[in-house]
């Protein structure tokens, strides 16, 4: 796959992901926050809301390891990168808001200490001093945030405001914009922003002295670049750069945070000034998204591989979207007063949505073409569906505690499952229980997780995970918050919950790889933060069981331990191409076969796809993989991107000692 880019697709998605669609290339004043869960349909209907929400990957660099631009659109305009915090207060009671991405949370203020309202072991820690905060989403990433007020503050001889934090529709004291955001396996993505001051001096243009009452200014602000420690970055182009009046205190042009175009770098070919408004001047052809309003809310997104998305919000009610390439709109949402979707017509097919009120409870229905009917009850108070019904009766009801997790769900046919969690909503038990006269017993799973989160990147991942027979297995993390050791159960039977015997075990290697960036004078030169990618993964064979009676039904005969492993053979005298042989193939996995007790190889299923969890349970511990960390390591290249092939012309540069690079 080649490291450059651009794609503009649009698909529909499930509950847990977003459908298609496209923003308006400039922020939607008094835009409401987004929801707190996502409760959406695979047509892009929140059953909850009644939002329509889509997203548009508008264009990329580097896949997996590099930056994209995703857009969400609905009643609020968020995008993939800018963020904000909004600090907020009910009476005496504090609040603040994280929205990033295509979800909110919100944390209450308890004495000195920000309590995450989900209970999902997020924090937010709160640097009064640098007016600094620090978010860490439950899977450790560590986003951080800081106030315009410390980034661009005119002074004590001030009294400045941030017109842009009441964006969101809400009376915020204050608010803070992403400024990096790092990944547990330290990918760091770095966001630079614009931040202009307009103050209004009085009219003799003199400036106020200690005894003089403070003058009035603003602080604007827009996203101006992102880039990240694989050597990638994405410079944001506006339609002006007209900043506020330095002197009257007039704010900047409308269109000064509506964007005109988006360039995505390789920094490791071409230096670029993440200050700048622009870096059209930079050497090479890189992809490029752009964007135009050829009549009042109507937007057209060009993505310079992929063609052009036309977005429209002309009509009160409606939006229409039409593909590349395509003659006419081939999406059409119609919603109504309420805002809530009650017609959605996706390539010819039509579902209609219809929405009624009983007490405090809302019912959302769908009804698809061919007739086809599904409804969700749910209390939009609290965002969450309390039951789900295919057709006419086969309904899934939801229970849950104070803080919105699931604490049971029953199936239509009366059977349930209940989740035990710890203080952070971390599964540690699930109970399955058959439907009455089955006669079956309850099938159980659990977990263990740290009793206190002293280890932010690792304590929401589970330390051992046991399945209904009694097969433990234990797991390891390194300060990096990924696998280092996996202990699986020993091959033996024994107890349930006890591993007697000797237990097969894998252990992960990482390695600290840095990406390389050009200077402002062409040198290259590491990035400051590594990221630990997996290098290789080791099985330790313990030696055969001895054969025992069973004493309880516990299956050995398909242990699978994964690896990451390629060995390859002896390099073979001689030069040039034909003088290395071929590798071998990826052995994937060893298998213990009870009936032949030996283990072999093979090379499948994908590493990607084997995962030890609890069933019906969020908590899982992933087998590190290159491709699941994002790292996939590149080779040290000085290259040039051409029109004619966007896959640039590499030229192998010296590797630094000791330290392995991204590049």
């Amino acid at each position: 796959m080649s490291n450059f880019w651009v794609q503009a697709t649009c698909r529909t998605a499930t509950v847990a992901l977003l459908s298609c669609g496209a923003l308006l290339a400039g922020p939607v004043a008094a835009q409401p926050i987004p929801p707190s869960f996502d409760n959406r349909d695979e047509n892009g209907v929140d059953r909850v809301t009644g939002r329509y929400a889509q997203m548009m990957t508008e264009g990329g660099i580097g896949g997996e390891n590099g930056i994209s631009m995703v857009r969400y659109y609905g009643p609020s305009t968020t995008d993939s990168w800018t963020g904000i915090l909004l600090r907020t207060a009910s009476g005496s009671t504090q609040y603040a808001t994280i929205v990033f991405d295509r979800i909110s949370e919100r944390f209450t203020k308890s004495g000195s200490v920000w309590i995450a309202d989900k209970a999902n072991g997020g924090t937010l820690i709160e640097d009064v001093e640098d007016a600094q905060f620090t978010y860490q989403a439950p899977d450790g990433t560590t986003i951080t945030y800081r106030s315009p007020l410390a980034m661009a503050d005119p002074g004590s001889f001030a009294a400045t405001t941030i017109p842009q934090c009441g964006s969101y529709g809400v009376a915020a004291s204050t608010c803070a914009v992403p400024t990096s955001v790092v990944r547990p396996n330290g990918q760091k993505h770095t966001l630079t922003w614009t931040m202009p001051v307009g103050c209004q001096y009085p009219d003799d243009g003199t400036f106020p002295g200690p005894d003089d009452p403070p003058i009035p200014c603003a602080i604007w602000f827009r996203l101006a670049d992102v880039r990240n420690n694989s050597s990638f970055g994405m410079k944001v182009k506006y339609q002006t750069d007209t900043p506020p009046g330095s002197t009257n205190g007039a704010p900047p042009p409308y269109n000064w945070t509506f964007r005109a175009s988006l360039t995505f770098l390789d920094l490791s070919q071409v230096y670029c000034n993440p200050s700048a408004n622009n870096c059209d001047g930079v050497a090479g052809s890189w992809p490029t998204v752009t964007y135009s309003n050829p009549a009042s809310n109507i937007t057209d997104i060009t993505n310079s591989h992929a063609g052009t998305w036309r977005i429209d919000n002309s009509t009160a009610g409606q939006t229409r979207i039409r593909r590349p390439g395509a003659a006419s709109d081939t999406t059409v949402v119609i919603r109504d007063g309420s805002n809530r979707v009650t017609s959605l017509t996706n390539d010819g097919k039509s579902v209609t949505y219809s929405w009624t009120t009983s007490g405090s409870n809302t019912t959302s229905t769908a009804t698809t073409g061919g007739g086809e009917t599904g409804s969700v009850v749910s209390n939009p108070t609290v965002q969450q569906p309390t039951s789900t019904t295919a057709g006419t009766s086969a309904t899934t009801s939801y229970v849950y505690d104070a803080n919105m997790r699931v604490l049971k769900e029953t199936r239509p046919e009366g059977d349930y499952t209940e989740y035990t969690r710890d203080a952070r909503g971390n599964v540690t038990q699930a109970r399955h229980v058959a439907k009455p006269g089955s006669g079956l017993a309850d099938v159980v799973t659990t977990a263990g997780f740290d009793v206190t989160c002293t280890d932010t990147a690792k304590c929401n991942k589970p330390n051992w995970t046991q399945d209904a027979l009694g097969s433990r297995t234990d797991y390891t993390y390194g300060a990096h918050g990924q696998v280092t050791r996996m202990q699986l159960p020993s091959p033996s039977a024994d107890a349930p919950g006890v591993e007697t015997g000797t237990r097969p075990e894998v252990n992960y290697s990482y390695t600290a790889l840095y990406g390389r960036e050009k200077n402002v004078s062409g040198v290259l030169v590491d990035a400051t933060t590594p990221q630990f990618c997996p290098r290789r993964s080791r099985a330790a064979q313990p030696p055969p069981p001895v054969p025992e009676p069973p004493t309880r039904q516990r299956s050995r005969s398909n242990i699978i331990i994964p690896i990451f492993f390629r060995p390859r053979r002896p390099r073979r005298r001689g030069t040039g191409r034909s003088a290395q042989a071929s590798p071998m193939p990826m052995i994937r996995a060893i298998i213990w076969s009870a009936s032949t007790g030996r283990w072999r190889a093979r090379t499948t299923p994908p590493l990607s796809s084997m995962t030890h969890r609890i069933a019906g349970a969020a908590s899982s511990a992933p087998i590190p993989t290159a491709r699941a960390a994002g790292c996939v390591q590149r080779r040290a290249t000085a290259s040039t991107a051409t029109a004619a092939s966007p896959r640039p012309r590499a030229e192998r540069s010296r590797r630094r000692p000791k330290r392995r690079s991204m590049r």
